[in-house]
């Protein structure tokens, strides 16, 4: 999981374009070429919330190494779980994983969240708020976790007004096909056996 920032420079402007962590260290060498190649895989932060499992009122990364990354600290006094507004809710278990404050936009909500335990990933519970505030949660392009209320529909200017149109008559922005990609790398949020 070590961190990368993928940028790009137009004129004097710099743009971020991706801001993640790397999965792994796959080495691969070409006889033929006598080329040693390591192709790596990149994840931003949604992919590192996927990556715990929630439960006892607390989330345990994967890797039994790492152990649990905080508990009671969904609840209130007495470590009792608490319902509060759903931005609390996405704070308080970015909290829970270590994501730091500088690298998030929260905002308040509008919905009341109840007061449950986590379970599955720390991702998927984080989707259960954005469900239940009809919100978006998202990992922006520098990598700041953003949570966005109802609200967000008619107050964010990017949200609310079409940002471009792709066509089929080659005139705006066409495109020339679209594909889904199957692979071993998809990450699931409960799988059941």
């Amino acid at each position: 999981l070590r961190r990368f920032r993928i940028l790009a420079r137009y004129g004097a402007t710099t743009y971020h374009l991706f801001n993640g962590f790397c999965l792994g260290w796959p080495q691969e060498y070409d006889v033929s070429d006598h080329e040693a190649v390591c192709p790596i895989s990149l994840i931003d932060g949604l992919g590192v919330l996927a990556l715990t499992n929630g439960g006892d009122n607390a989330f345990i990364l994967d890797s039994a190494t790492e152990g649990i990354l905080d508990s009671d600290r969904l609840g209130g006094e007495g470590g009792a779980i608490v319902t509060e507004l759903s931005g609390e809710r996405v704070s308080r278990v970015l909290d829970i994983n270590g994501w730091p404050t500088s690298e998030r936009d929260i905002d308040d909500g509008e919905s009341i969240v109840s007061a449950d335990f986590p379970s599955g990933s720390a991702l998927s519970y984080l989707q259960k708020v954005e469900r239940s505030e009809d919100g978006f949660f998202y990992a922006a392009a520098d990598g700041t976790l953003t949570f966005l209320d109802r609200n967000s529909r008619q107050t964010v200017t990017r949200i609310a007004t079409s940002q471009a149109t792709f066509d089929d008559d080659l005139t705006d922005l066409s495109y020339s096909s679209l594909s889904y990609q199957y692979d071993a790398e998809t990450l699931y949020n409960d799988i059941r056996l």
